[in-house]
């Protein structure tokens, strides 16, 4: 089927100025990958064009058929003699006649965090703060220590109030957003 550009519909711009920004940066990167990975391995990847490749091996070929596996018979002789040691015969039961597994992928309510959890980090807090607080003393004396405790922990309570009216500012514009959409 030959195409005649006289009889082209013209319903966009064609033959216009494509600037070029140079080599993209992904593609950038991925040769930059290779080269380090060809250095690494110290093996220089070639890459050959499919129709250029060699033809791959032959398949559906006749396989001949010596009888049972050696392991196999083995195997199968094992089971016969554990079967009879223990009276009992090992039966295989088809997938389709299994009872059905217990449910997976159900949801879970979450009632929060565990008061135990809950207690079990407070703990660990008051414990590094004990052992911080008991180190400082020794470093540098007990009333200069508490002092110090006491200015950074109002330090850190006026960052951490910073940063939750900075978390309730972007939930306030976030539901905004969605309220716009």
């Amino acid at each position: 089927m030959s195409f005649e550009p006289s009889l082209a519909v013209k319903s966009h711009p064609v033959n216009y100025f494509v600037p070029n920004f140079g080599i993209d940066g992904q593609i950038k990167s991925t040769l930059e990958n290779e080269n380090l990975a060809e250095k690494i391995t110290g093996h220089k990847w070639h890459w050959i064009d499919p129709k250029d490749r060699p033809k791959p091996h032959p398949v559906d070929y006749k396989v001949p058929q010596f009888g049972v596996d050696g392991d196999i018979k083995t195997s199968l002789g094992e089971t016969a003699k554990a079967e009879k040691a223990l009276k009992h015969t090992w039966t295989v039961v088809p997938k389709k006649d299994r009872p059905k597994p217990n449910p997976v992928d159900y949801p879970v309510p979450s009632f929060g965090e565990d008061p135990e959890i809950r207690d079990t980090i407070n703990s660990e807090t008051e414990a590094k703060t004990q052992v911080w607080t008991d180190r400082l003393s020794s470093q540098i004396g007990g009333t200069q220590a508490h002092a110090q405790i006491k200015t950074d922990a109002e330090i850190y309570r006026q960052k951490a109030d910073k940063a939750a009216k900075e978390a309730a500012a972007a939930a306030a514009a976030a539901a905004a957003a969605e309220a716009d959409a």
